[in-house]
């Protein structure tokens, strides 16, 4: 699956900003609202799958086949994949720039940015 399609992200007022320009804690918190709403757009699924009676053996049979074949994964938007690789981005840069203050060895610091930055 191609990740780099979709990197802006339409804000509650409508303004468009790049997942890169998001701060931590707005990219953070997006994810986890992502996250929240995914899942209820998965359990209104179920619900209105498993509301449905269906009547005789092979329609009963079909629809839990139906409702076995319903993935989370399945509501989540592409670009929520954007914004994991983006926050793990972050992180390892974090680690990157905590390893440079730690270590004297500036050779090893660049084997830790190759390492994280790929």
């Amino acid at each position: 699956m191609n990740y780099k399609l979709k990197t802006i992200w339409t804000t509650r007022n409508g303004m468009k900003i790049n997942i890169k320009d998001m701060s931590m804690r707005h990219l953070q918190n997006t994810i986890r609202m992502i996250e929240r709403i995914c899942k209820a757009e998965y359990l209104n699924e179920l619900e209105a799958c498993s509301s449905y009676e269906p009547r005789g053996d092979m329609a009963s049979y079909y629809a839990e086949q139906a409702i076995s074949e319903i993935s989370p994964e399945d509501f989540i938007p592409q670009i929520y994949y954007n914004m994991k690789k983006e926050l793990e981005r972050r992180k390892n840069k974090e680690r990157v720039e905590y390893a440079k203050s730690k270590l004297r060895n500036n050779s090893i610091c660049q084997i830790y940015e190759r390492i994280y930055n790929n």
